[in-house]
């Protein structure tokens, strides 16, 4: 079974040198492989007005965010950790995800962002940090540290207090 395994990396690595190609892993390409696929995030803000597809879609003025309100005392809030991800389909070798913040508004709200990759949710390994604070309409261009075949790309701010809200009008995924 090993040996089975280490031939199916060996193909998908190969793959994923080149421009295309399909062993067993999917389509790996130049092209972002986030495109219009399946997402979710850790809440949505007004009625699921701004989901996790609005970072998928190649609009790049709109976006997806996660809840905000106001507490019994009148203090605007967020939530701790929040988080969105996608599901590419296929397992790839993710090597950069491009990142596009909001562009008029509240752009400060992106800092301490991690992103993991991995091929399940359950199991996430680090790709890449931004600390930021993020500008509105900075577009964050992250390579991972160790490119790794990955189904799923997570964004997540890390900070617990309950005062962050994720929302990015895009979301690239490469494997180039």
């Amino acid at each position: 079974m090993e040996k089975r395994i280490l031939e199916l990396e060996r193909k998908f690595e190969n793959c994923a040198l080149k421009e295309k190609c399909y062993h067993g892993f999917g389509l790996c390409g130049v092209d972002n492989l986030a495109l219009q696929k399946k997402c979710g995030q850790s809440s949505v803000h007004v009625n699921g007005k701004f989901g996790c597809e609005k970072a998928l879609d190649g609009i790049k003025d709109n976006f997806m965010h996660t809840k905000d309100g106001y507490n019994v005392f009148g203090v605007y809030y967020g939530e701790a950790y929040p988080y969105w991800w996608v599901d590419l389909g296929n397992n790839c070798k993710v090597k950069r995800i491009k990142i596009y913040n909001r562009t008029y508004c509240c752009g400060e709200r992106l800092h301490d962002l991690e992103i993991t990759i991995g091929k399940t949710l359950s199991e996430m390994k680090f790709c890449a940090r931004f600390t930021g604070p993020a500008s509105t309409g900075q577009v964050l261009n992250m390579n991972c540290k160790i490119p790794t075949a990955a189904r799923y790309v997570k964004l997540m701010i890390m900070d617990r207090s309950v005062h962050n809200w994720l929302h990015v009008a895009e979301v690239e995924v490469f494997a180039d």
